[in-house]
């Protein structure tokens, strides 16, 4: 019976300790567990749920690597960590590192923090995607992002996508196919457009302006390089014989956006070879080239004319 009264007061304490464990504190009233060791049980339960964190007592939601692994579960579970945590700019860069950068997109107050913003800028150039207009529009963030990758021009603000300093740079970094991001001033600048096309983004043609379609120059870079883009040339592009016959070089299938004019032309056809001519386009490429009639010259000698009594003398 004495043995059998001494275990209840250990139990209870085994009891008291489990609770104090789960709520945070140990025995002693600390924020710190008896035993470092020990798994939090905490930490069991938001890696399963994280939006449970929101049944966490206070101590839990002030713990930052409880925080973490309910974020790990459900992003979503930032809004229950404690408000210390939410303003203290390392848990905030430590939480974006441990869920991503489109930690951004479920926490908007992410998306002002310029130093946060920055941080992230080198390795996750889109990340300007989630950032605040103002962000946005910050031409030393977005000059940066640009060194990262010239497609980060497409979250620019249009004032910035209307720059031309800026989007040279980022036709630069991204091969010239930050192009379709520019404003439409942008894309009807010769200059800029050609340069895309010869930085190896020739589909700028698809984008560019009716006049710079019209630009022999920049189509016909444009075409040897993609020759389908003879598509989205103008129509006196498409009678120009010397670059339709660049575009057919490249792909012969261009041949369907060859002018009408252009279309019984032996040179073009033979460009375009007998696999994509239709059968009438093949019988006139078989034929020899029709030869011309020489006319006599006028000063040619004239054959002696002979009539019974007449002198032609």
């Amino acid at each position: 019976m004495g043995i059998e009264m001494l275990k209840v007061p250990a139990q209870q304490h085994a009891v008291r300790a489990s609770k104090q464990s789960v709520m945070g504190t140990s025995p002693t009233g600390s924020n710190s567990f008896a035993n470092p060791n020990q798994l939090n049980p905490w930490l069991n339960v938001v890696r399963q749920d994280g939006m449970l964190l929101n049944s966490a007592p206070p101590q839990m939601r002030e713990n930052e690597e409880v925080v973490l692994a309910a974020m790990g579960q459900n992003m979503k579970a930032w809004k229950f960590a404690s408000e210390d945590l939410k303003t203290d700019p390392d848990f905030r860069l430590a939480a974006v590192k441990r869920v991503g950068h489109k930690l951004l997109a479920a926490w908007p107050e992410l998306g002002e923090d310029r130093e946060l913003v920055r941080s992230i800028l080198h390795e996750h150039w889109d990340v300007l995607k989630y950032a605040s207009d103002a962000l946005r529009n910050d031409h030393i963030l977005v000059v940066e992002a640009l060194c990262s990758h010239g497609r980060a021009l497409q979250y620019a603000s249009d004032a910035l996508r209307d720059d031309r300093d800026v989007f040279l740079l980022a036709t630069e970094k991204s091969g010239g196919r930050a192009v379709q991001y520019a404003s439409e001033r942008v894309r009807g600048d010769v200059d800029i457009v050609y340069q895309a096309v010869a930085r190896g983004f020739p589909q700028a043609l698809e984008i560019a302006s009716e006049e710079l379609c019209d630009d022999r120059k920049i189509v016909a870079a444009a075409v040897s390089q993609q020759g389908g883009l003879l598509k989205y040339a103008s129509k006196a592009a498409k009678k120009d014989k010397e670059i339709v016959l660049a575009a057919l070089r490249q792909d012969p299938f261009a041949l369907k956006h060859v002018a009408p004019s252009l279309r019984t032309d032996r040179d073009v056809l033979a460009a375009a070879g007998p696999e994509v001519l239709s059968p009438a386009e093949r019988e006139l490429l078989s034929h020899p080239p029709e030869q011309k009639n020489e006319q006599p010259s006028s000063t040619a000698e004239s054959p002696q004319r002979t009539c019974p009594g007449v002198s032609f003398e």
